[in-house]
Order: C-alpha cells, then sequence, then structure tokens
C-alpha cells in the first residue's frame, strides 16, 4: 500500500517540488522498489515523448475535417 502514496508523489517528486522531508522518504523508497523506479522512468519517458511531440508541426485545419468527415460517414452510415 505503501506503494501508492509514493507514486502520487512521482510528479513532483521529479519536478523538484516536494519538502526535503517527503523527498527524502521518495528517495529511500525508490532505492528499494524497483516497481516504483519503473513508474518513475515512465513518467519520465512519457514527459520526454510529449516534449518531442510539441516540437512537431500541427496539420492544417482542413486535414482535421477531412477527418470528421470520414469519422461521421463511418459511424453514421454504416
Amino acid at each position: 500500500m505503501f506503494c501508492y502514496f509514493i507514486r502520487k508523489k512521482l510528479a513532483e517528486y521529479d519536478e523538484g517540488a516536494l519538502a526535503p522531508k517527503s523527498k527524502h522518504k521518495v528517495d529511500q523508497h525508490l532505492s528499494q522498489c524497483a516497481d516504483c523506479m519503473g513508474e518513475l522512468y515512465t513518467l519520465r519517458k512519457t514527459r520526454q515523448i510529449v516534449a518531442e511531440l510539441n516540437n512537431e508541426p500541427c496539420p492544417p485545419e482542413s486535414y482535421w475535417h477531412q477527418v470528421w468527415q470520414r469519422l461521421r460517414a463511418r459511424l453514421f452510415l454504416q
């Protein structure tokens, strides 16, 4: 059950926003818990991927209009 509370704090931990006492508790737990370390790795990897996606150009507005038309045709006509 302790992992549940640690995982709730991982985002703040990764951002450096935890109070020193809380950070120390998370540090201690992470040093002994491979599952929570995996969660932290996943969080960091997800943030990295999202940051990379922010550099991708967005498709033009006409693209989304075409997508919506195709979806509507498939949802309501079939």
